[in-house]
């Protein structure tokens, strides 16, 4: 093999490794974002007194779920699969707002995706808020299941709490001085457990963007005559 066609060899290869490298991490990414035993519990605050409950989980937690809460053939269309998924999480939610009786949560929308997103209207909420107690053991049956609990509430600070198995997938909070403390053993954690859909839209962005301008710079330096070609060699 000559010396320009062996430069073109390795140029060919380090190009290649470099995309390679880019797809397997888009795809541990991807993976990341939809791990069966992860999800989040969001309480969001939309308007003062009106609030939802937001779980967002990946689809195979949710079907291993009902297929042990409920069978196998417990269902056969989506909608059937929808309304168990609504029962379930419903027996397995609860929110307390000052200690006192739970709030109902009605439900409101389920999306489902490879990661599914289900919605619930959390009703009689009291005006001033002291406390907050969210337990979410939906996902209980799955090893290793944690959820990252977040409450975002006008003027509060937005603090991750994380609901596991040794907290009993409960969370007891304290408003104070515009921030939630935990009152419960667990810590609160900072370690995001689900990048959020911005974090991996621009990740993807990157990787993509990265692929395509080596893929560009192989491709225009191919077209170059060979007598003006610059070999360019990583040091």
């Amino acid at each position: 093999m000559s010396t320009k066609s062996m430069k073109k060899f390795v140029k060919s290869t380090i190009v290649n490794r470099w995309l390679l490298t880019a797809l397997l991490g888009l795809s541990t990414l991807l993976a990341k974002a939809h791990q069966p035993d992860i999800s989040s519990t969001m309480l969001i605050e939309h308007a003062p007194n009106e609030w939802v409950l937001q779980v967002r989980v990946a689809l195979t937690a949710l079907e291993y779920e009902v297929k042990v809460q409920f069978g196998d053939s417990a269902y056969a269309t989506p909608e059937e699969f929808e309304a168990l998924v609504i029962e379930h999480l419903k027996n397995n939610l609860s929110v307390q707002f000052n200690g006192e009786e739970p709030s109902v949560l009605q439900s409101k929308q389920v999306r489902l995706g490879h990661e599914t997103s289900i919605i619930f209207k959390v009703s009689e909420v009291p005006a001033a808020i002291e406390s907050i107690s969210v337990t979410n053991s939906s996902f209980g049956e799955i090893q290793r299941s944690q959820s990252a609990l977040i409450v975002f509430k006008n003027g509060f600070a937005k603090n991750q709490f994380l609901l596991n198995a040794d907290n009993h997938y409960t969370a007891n909070l304290l408003a104070d001085d515009s921030k939630f403390t935990l009152l419960n053993k667990a810590k609160p954690t900072n370690i995001s457990i689900l990048p959020s859909n911005l974090t991996l839209v621009a990740a993807i962005v990157v990787l993509i963007g990265v692929a395509l301008f080596l893929w560009v710079r192989l491709r225009a330096n191919r077209s170059v005559p060979k007598a003006l070609r610059v070999v360019d060699f990583p040091k």
